[in-house]
């Protein structure tokens, strides 16, 4: 019957999505256009304006000492107090002043090409104020020098025409990210408006009546709506509830009728029984009259309020480290890099040490209270961030928001056990880990336009609005008594990590495999990435637009090479090749150490970690298969979670290391040589003990 559901409001589904999408396209590409349009004819006309407004403020300056009677040609620190201004707005190309005869007296910067024939041209024609001229690739303004009423010279200020190019190119990109958050937002809030509101009730109705089809009058559906779909399913309930009371009148009927006696009162009742117990084989009728009500679940209840949660955590990826470098103070024992290193550092261990007994709490009070207890925290610590007035109080707001963490994404994943099977637990699963990878793509993008615009605490104030909101999504949506009811989850002891470091080939595989993967995670993109970034110039919407490169590569590329791994009966190659360009990606940073290195660090280690990473968690159970049946698949899926978030922990930690002995560039491609030398040493041992490449693993001995 559920197939028949879907098929039948499958194609309605895809028909709102299409249009709706196509519709805000449409209506997004027509206002991005028109405001870049807008921008573009202000934003020249407005570079003159603050080309005039810096050169009348030098011009005040320079006449107050021609009133004083200096001669203008004899000056003396002109050009340095030119250079001052000139350095002091990015923008600015070059600053000169001339005499009447346009001859340059003082100049600094590089002067545009064709300079001295313009100021031949222009000699003796003055020096108009508030116009500007394209004078090869720079807009020169000119303003008059006056010492009393006779002109005597001019000042020129010429903005480069590149940075207006620029200006405009980073503005596209903006507009192009917003572009796509909005069309990413919208798919995930449409998702949910639509399965709540149209295909969730058109095939719980779908169930309903296929159930009253065959005789079962045992349940009705639960609703909140009061649109059509809501009136008929009233109507549908009603009619329900109207069967089941004739069914009760007449078991009423037929009691008294049995009481009754006569001389042909056994056979008559024999012959009652009968046709009673034959009814009841081919119709079912509520027990006592009143229908079981069933409210139909789907696991978008729980992908819309993750996504929204992960995507306020994503906000500040692109700037955190720079955040933190602002509210620097000395820790002893410390260096400056370890100190801005220490906040991610100490919010991965958090997380680590939470999620066991976020585990434990989900399955004892319900995924409901956990994920709202975490956005409590969330909130809290995402506005405790945003207010942290230093380093301590910024440390303390960071680990309570990895408490929250912890809680909110064990509930989550604690909401889909619950509601799904073994059969299509992974594919619930995978709805997870799409929010995840979706939100961390809009929120790392959107959070560097944010903190361009209205700056870095006011982007920690939004995410909390949003931790709020999943927390609203929860509260509405969240069935309040649902957990795990299969098997109770034995808690971790520390006999379990012995027991697993005992078999070496589990060592190596965490040792080498999972944990320098999280190591250059933590290190190169959420660490060294917003810091190098920044010291080569760029801006925070420019980082995020950055670090997007390589959760785009996770999101197309996770499903492809976990597919081909699965087709192919591959496990341990994809591993390895993973690792090797990942490693690889990375130390280009050592050739090629600049803004295009990054980018190619950042793309090889995205499809590195996408080839890798689901591999690496299927050859869990092939090289752990004798403890898989002492202690159980859980438990030793648990221990390797914690464990390769030691990697998480230590990444930031071993990266300022090396930036202080290397430099940034460097300390990226010795991270690379890190992952690429663990890589080959996994690929030897695994080789010497006979796992090969390609298909399964040898039993354990």
């Amino acid at each position: 019957m559920a197939d028949k559901s879907a098929t039948f409001v499958g194609p309605i589904r895809v028909r709102l999505f299409s249009l709706t999408i196509i519709l805000l396209l449409l209506s997004l590409l027509a206002v991005s256009a028109d405001a870049l349009r807008q921008f573009e004819a202000d934003l020249v006309p407005e570079m003159d304006r603050k080309a005039v407004a810096v050169g009348q403020s030098l011009e005040k300056q320079i006449t107050r000492g021609l009133n004083y009677g200096i001669p203008l040609e004899k000056m003396r620190g002109t050009e340095e107090f030119l250079d001052v201004a000139r350095k002091s707005h990015v923008e600015i190309k070059y600053v000169a002043i001339t005499d009447r005869a346009g001859k340059v007296l003082f100049s600094v910067g590089d002067a545009p090409t064709g300079l001295s024939d313009h100021l031949s041209e222009s000699a003796g024609e003055g020096f108009p104020s508030g116009q500007s001229q394209a004078i090869g690739e720079q807009l020169l303004s000119a303003l008059p020098l006056i010492a009393g009423v006779e002109t005597v010279g001019g000042l020129h200020v010429g903005i480069d025409q590149k940075f207006v190019q620029n200006k405009l190119e980073d503005i596209i990109y903006d507009v192009l990210i917003v572009l796509l958050v909005s069309l990413l937002i919208t798919f995930e809030l449409l998702l949910f408006l639509m399965t709540a509101n149209i295909s969730r009730p058109m095939e719980s109705v779908h169930m309903l009546m296929s159930r009253v089809e065959v005789g079962d009058f045992r349940q009705n559906l639960a609703h909140d709506s009061r649109d059509e779909v809501g009136r008929f399913i009233t109507t549908l309930n009603g009619l329900i509830n109207e069967v089941n009371g004739h069914y009760m009148q007449m078991q009423r009927r037929v009691s008294e009728f049995l009481t009754l006696s006569g001389p042909d009162s056994a056979e008559i009742r024999k012959k009652l029984g009968a046709h009673i117990s034959q009814l009841l084989n081919r119709v079912h009728f509520a027990k006592d009259g009143t229908p079981e009500v069933v409210r139909e679940k789907s696991l978008v209840d729980v992908r819309t309020p993750m996504f929204i949660f992960i995507f306020a955590e994503e906000l500040s990826r692109s700037f955190f480290p720079l955040y933190v470098s602002d509210l620097y103070v000395p820790v002893p024992g410390l260096t400056q890099e370890m100190v801005i290193g220490l906040p991610i550092s100490l919010f991965m261990l958090f997380v680590a040490i939470g999620t066991p007994f976020a585990g434990i709490w989900t399955d004892r009070y319900g995924s409901r209270r956990i994920f709202l207890t975490g956005a409590i925290l969330a909130i809290a610590g995402f506005i405790g961030t945003g207010l942290a007035p230093n380093l301590y109080h910024l440390l303390g707001w960071r680990c309570m928001t990895a408490i929250s963490y912890a809680l909110i994404t064990m509930a989550c994943q604690g909401y889909i056990v619950a509601m799904t099977t073994a059969e299509n637990r992974a594919q619930g699963m995978a709805v997870f880990i799409g929010a995840i990878m979706v939100a961390a793509i809009c929120g790392t993008s959107i959070g560097g336009v944010l903190a361009d615009r209205l700056g870095f605490r006011v982007t920690f104030f939004l995410s909390a609005g949003l931790a709020l909101v999943s927390a609203i999504f929860v509260h509405n949506t969240f069935a309040r008594h649902i957990r795990d009811d299969g098997d109770e989850k034995p808690p971790l002891r520390f006999a379990h990590f012995v027991a697993l470091f005992s078999n070496a080939r589990f060592a190596v595989l965490m040792l080498f495999g999972a944990i320098p993967a999280k190591l250059i995670l933590t290190g190169f993109l959420f660490y060294l990435t917003p810091l190098y970034m920044n010291e080569l110039g760029h801006s925070q919407s420019e980082i995020g637009r950055g670090m997007m490169i390589y959760f785009i590569a996770m999101v197309f590329g996770t499903p492809i090479f976990a597919r081909l791994a699965d087709s192919m009966g591959l496990q341990m190659l994809p591993v390895i090749a993973g690792g090797l360009l990942a490693g690889g990606g990375a130390m280009v940073l050592y050739l090629w150490n600049d803004t295009l290195g990054v980018v190619v660090g950042l793309a090889a280690l995205g499809a590195g970690h996408a080839m890798s990473t689901a591999p690496l968690i299927s050859l869990v159970p092939i090289v752990c298969a004798r403890e898989i049946q002492n202690i159980g698949q859980t438990t030793v899926l648990g221990v390797f979670r914690i464990l390769e978030r030691v990697g998480s922990v230590a990444g930031p930690f071993l990266t300022a290391t090396l930036v202080g002995v290397f430099g940034s560039a460097y300390a990226i491609a010795a991270l690379g040589a890190i992952v690429l030398a663990s890589t080959v040493m996994m690929a030897l041992f695994f080789a010497a003990a006979g796992v090969r490449p390609r298909g399964p693993a040898k039993e354990a001995a």
